[in-house]
């Protein structure tokens, strides 16, 4: 499959998963402390989170790390004092094999830059393992052009991304967008059924481009957003996510050659006028929301489709059917093993992994299924919802998607591929 501005990238060993073939599953927000325990850490280990951010002083996150290597997650480290003396924290906390990140900043300023170079250059100084890189969650595109852009200290998106990789040597590029939306509600809070249709943001895909491009050319991984957490816009609302919406954001991360995905939120922030929060994994009165069973299911299927594939697997091309959504690449060649091809509204993506070619169709409407109508050459697999890997030949020529879901094809390459 081959697109203009397209090419091949040479696979990156990242810190995010050296050493690990599962794929990295981080669940945004602090935990309070009133429910912190080994039994809720294992409770998110059991949703499929292979990580959490957590924040506490120094002898609070030794317990909190040593709760989290039981149950077999990770914690990405905040603390008051990291944008400030960094040092005792860091020295303290180093050697805990639980750690995943140290946690700088969110959504930073322009202005920012330099202070967290030089934070993230002391950070190092003192705990110099890749394995425990520096974390800087980027901005995305705004939804009003360059009047977005100014608060974040340039008119120019990609400029704001690429000196923030430059300037604070970012080991890897980490960024939010939450693109699942609908219509403001008239209806009362909290608002459990939705009243409207979804719809996608209309610069999604366009920020994943520009994203992946720019992660790939510094050879960086890729670290993408999936939101499981409703609140309110001024101009839209994120209703509680969906099946679809879940299995889109992750999909197109899959796609675009993500190495980990972020869930925003595993708790539930406190209210933020005017950011309604509500319903994520953990609610705020400790009981489980109603994001959970959900977010679990997805991560079933993600760890069971993209563990030991997705982690090693390198992106070679992305595209799309029409209608082509905005700064996006319109599809002009499949690869070899595909005949032919015809789908409305699709993501179709070629990623390669050793002598594999893995080929995904995603459904990029949330709201109807999409035909799917393909002729493959002999010896390609299809990766089912369950993981299991059956010989594509076994099925007809039409496939019906779901909302959102991916198709995945696997292709064993040879001397004459």
């Amino acid at each position: 499959m081959k697109a203009p501005a397209i090419v091949a990238v040479a696979t990156c060993i990242c810190a995010l998963a050296v050493g690990a073939k599962e794929f990295e599953v981080y669940g945004w927000w602090v935990i309070g402390d009133e429910y912190i325990s080994l039994e809720r850490y294992k409770e998110a280990r059991a949703a499929g989170f292979t990580s959490l951010m957590q924040c506490a002083g120094v002898e609070r996150m030794k317990k909190y790390l040593d709760w989290a290597q039981e149950a077999g997650i990770k914690i990405g480290v905040q603390h008051s004092q990291m944008l400030k003396n960094p040092e005792p924290v860091i020295e303290a906390l180093k050697g805990h094999p639980a750690i995943l990140w140290w946690h700088l900043k969110d959504e930073p300023h322009l202005t920012n830059y330099a202070h967290l170079a030089e934070i993230a250059r002391r950070v190092k100084a003192v705990d110099p393992d890749p394995s425990r890189p520096v974390y800087v969650n980027m901005h995305p595109m705004g939804d009003g052009g360059a009047g977005d852009l100014r608060w974040k200290g340039t008119t120019n998106y990609v400029e704001y991304l690429e000196r923030g990789v430059k300037e604070m040597n970012l080991p890897f590029l980490s960024l939010d967008h939450y693109p699942c939306r609908m219509a403001p509600f008239k209806g009362e809070r909290p608002y459990v059924q939705p009243e409207h249709e979804w719809f996608v943001s209309s610069n999604w895909y366009e920020n994943l481009e520009i994203a992946t491009k720019i992660a790939e050319s510094r050879n960086l991984p890729l670290s993408l957003f999936a939101c499981c957490t409703t609140f309110s816009c001024v101009a839209y609302e994120h209703p509680t996510p969906s099946r679809a919406t879940l299995r889109l954001e992750v999909y197109s991360a899959l796609a675009y050659g993500a190495k980990s995905i972020q869930y925003f939120t595993y708790y539930t922030p406190e209210y933020r006028k005017p950011l309604w929060f509500r319903d994520a994994c953990l609610e705020r009165d400790g009981r489980r929301g109603l994001a959970y069973e959900r977010v679990k299911r997805m991560n079933r299927e993600l760890h069971a489709r993209a563990d030991n594939r997705f982690t090693d697997a390198t992106r070679i091309a992305t595209a799309h059917t029409d209608p082509v959504p905005n700064g996006t690449v319109k599809l002009t060649e499949l690869p070899p093993f595909v005949k032919r091809l015809e789908a409305k509204g699709a993501l179709l993506s070629l990623l390669r992994r050793d002598d594999e070619e893995i080929f995904m169709v995603v459904n990029r409407d949330l709201n109807r299924f999409m035909r799917l109508d393909i002729d493959i050459e002999p010896g390609v697999n299809r990766v089912l919802e369950d993981g299991e890997v059956v010989d594509a030949e076994l099925y007809g020529k039409t496939y019906r998607l779901e909302p959102g879901y991916a198709e995945i094809f696997l292709f064993k390459r040879n001397d004459n591929n």
